[in-house]
């Protein structure tokens, strides 16, 4: 007798992205369990409804002998206990019922197709004569050190393991914000031995920027300290005009303005661009999909949901001008994209400098958050555009 398992995973905290996550969970049972019937958002809703239990299971008659039954599974594993709470009270849940709305009517269309293109024959599992069984476990508190899945599915047969890598990163735009934040790096290196983390060269060195200076991890605890001395003497003032400067400020900047050239440089000779498409879309699998093959990104919006992937990106990116820009006083800069045809510019990606820290605590002034600076990295309007499958 053939078994097959295949396990959605769902890396969950508690805010309304993970609350989605849940919402995309229950979709995508509700997507294989119809098939090949599309789902309607009322299934979504059912599916939820009936989590009291943190489990839910639907069987469907094997379409070849009906002595057999195939069965469709929804696990709930997740341990927050605001979250197990809010799920064992659906519908009456602390996420807002519009958004509910507009969340289960768009994510419902996105599983429809993930059953379809998960690289499994769901027509021969469900009429093969055989007992089936498919899993959709969603598990919280999974570590994501490692990879950007958020959904990912596992294809058990007899004992043997196929991993299918369609996952998802399912992220939650609740502002409908032009950037997407999509990864993160250190913007200064720890000190200690076993710190984790891309360097600054590192980072830059993925998309194709050379001779630039590492900010010292010295420096940042130097004005972190002269920070917070300012603020045991009560001169507020001072301590923040200290914290917008430092050496790792000017340093970041320098390195900014530094790849900025490079990039504006390179593209323009023929070479040099296709090198530096390349080079991009090195640095989109790197800090977007953490070398994630085939990853899509699930983007659910106040108003709308989409799939992006990098691959998509990169088939069009060749018909794309490139440029880049710095803005010092806010620490970023941008690549843009160009489209000749329809005489458009739009952000590709967004590189910031962001400074945290450096201030007392916002619930206890006598305790202070020390200095803590990331560069992070943001998905904008024009990788949306072009890398957009659906």
């Amino acid at each position: 007798m053939r078994y097959l398992d295949i396990k959605t995973t769902l890396n969950e905290g508690y805010t309304i992205g993970d609350i989605a996550e849940t919402l995309w969970g229950a979709a995508v049972t509700a997507a294989f369990e119809n098939y090949p019937n599309p789902a309607q958002p009322q299934d979504v809703n059912r599916i939820m409804a009936s989590l009291k239990n943190l489990s839910y299971t639907k069987t469907r008659a094997d379409g070849l002998e009906s002595s057999m039954t195939d069965s469709i599974t929804f696990v709930n594993q997740i341990s927050m206990k605001e979250h197990l709470a809010d799920i064992k009270n659906w519908p009456n849940s602390k996420f807002p019922a519009n958004r509910t709305d507009i969340v289960t009517q768009n994510v419902i269309k996105d599983a429809n197709m993930q059953v379809k293109t998960a690289g499994l024959d769901l027509k021969e599992i469900f009429s093969n004569g055989k007992a089936d069984n498919i899993v959709i476990g969603a598990q919280g508190g999974a570590d994501q050190k490692g990879t950007k899945v958020d959904v990912a599915i596992t294809h058990q047969v007899a004992g043997a393991t196929e991993t299918i890598h369609l996952g998802y990163s399912l992220k939650t735009n609740d502002k409908d914000s032009k950037f997407m934040p999509v990864g993160q790096n250190p913007g200064v290196k720890s000190a200690r031995a076993n710190a984790t983390g891309k360097s600054v060269i590192d980072f830059f060195s993925d998309l194709g920027i050379k001779d630039l200076k590492e900010p010292l991890y010295d420096a940042a605890a130097e004005l972190n300290k002269q920070i917070k001395d300012q603020f045991s003497l009560g001169k507020t003032d001072q301590a923040k005009i200290l914290r917008k400067g430092g050496e790792v400020n000017k340093d970041m900047n320098d390195n900014m303005a530094a790849a900025v050239e490079q990039i504006n440089a390179r593209v323009n000779t023929d070479a040099e661009e296709r090198e530096f498409f390349e080079d991009l879309v090195n640095f989109l699998q790197i800090h977007i999909n953490k070398n994630e093959e085939g990853l899509k990104l699930l983007t659910i919006g106040k108003t709308d949901v989409y799939t992006s992937t990098v691959e998509k990106f990169a088939e069009l990116a060749p018909q794309l001008e490139i440029s880049a820009k710095h803005i010092p006083e806010q620490q970023l800069f941008y690549i843009y994209a160009s489209n000749k045809e329809t005489q458009t510019q739009d952000a590709i990606i967004q590189v910031r400098l962001k400074t945290t820290g450096g201030v007392p605590s916002s619930k206890d002034a006598d305790v202070y958050r020390n200095l803590r600076y990331t560069l992070v990295v943001s998905t904008g309007p024009g990788y949306n555009k072009y890398a957009k499958i659906s």
